[in-house]
């Protein structure tokens, strides 16, 4: 639903678990597996609904980073 003053959406910034799963490659049910756990990047609920902010969803890919391990000699 816009506002019609702005032109902006309430939940602007926000991804669906559809659009969440669609844009890292992964399933809904792989997300849904990890909220159980605990792991994954926080998220919100609205009734039902997962929305995952994009800016939370960047800062855990990029806490996904990891340093390639050394080479045995």
């Amino acid at each position: 639903m816009q506002n019609e003053i702005t032109g902006r959406r309430v939940l602007d910034g926000y991804l669906t678990e559809t659009e969440f799963a669609a844009e890292i490659g992964r399933s809904i049910v792989t997300l849904r597996l990890w909220r159980r756990k605990g792991d994954g990047p926080p998220f919100i609920r609205i009734k039902r609904r997962a929305l995952y902010k994009v800016e939370a969803v960047r800062r855990w890919i990029d806490a996904q980073e990891r340093k390639q391990p050394k080479a045995a000699a």
